[in-house]
């Protein structure tokens, strides 16, 4: 469904995806099924490995008392949407049991 309207449509996947990002150390039980997002050709995501590993704790979504792991995330597609800025917005509090990441963007 997503790919029928990224032919068209600026995409944004968001939400809980109760898995964490494949890109962590093997002893974080990573989800290998965020691959298919994360290496999807079409998808940038709100907080990119790159940034992740450099503060991977900032990133942190659940539970919102005492984050400690990332399992929410913003997809886009990256032809159609640029990415200004993006966080998990600790502010939050316990709104809920996850921290909510945001991120701003532009139409390209």
């Amino acid at each position: 469904v997503f790919e029928e309207y990224a032919k068209t449509f600026p995409v944004l996947l968001s939400g809980d995806f109760n898995a964490i990002p494949s890109f962590v150390t093997p002893s974080d039980e990573a989800e290998t099924t965020m691959r298919i997002f994360i290496d999807h050709p079409l998808l940038g995501m709100a907080i990119s490995e790159e940034e992740y590993k450099e503060d991977d704790e900032q990133y942190f979504t659940f539970d919102s008392v005492e984050p400690t792991k990332k399992i929410d995330y913003i997809f886009y597609t990256k032809n159609s949407i640029e990415k200004v800025a993006s966080g998990v917005a600790h502010e939050a509090g316990d709104i809920s049991d996850h921290l909510p990441v945001w991120m701003s963007f532009r139409l390209r």
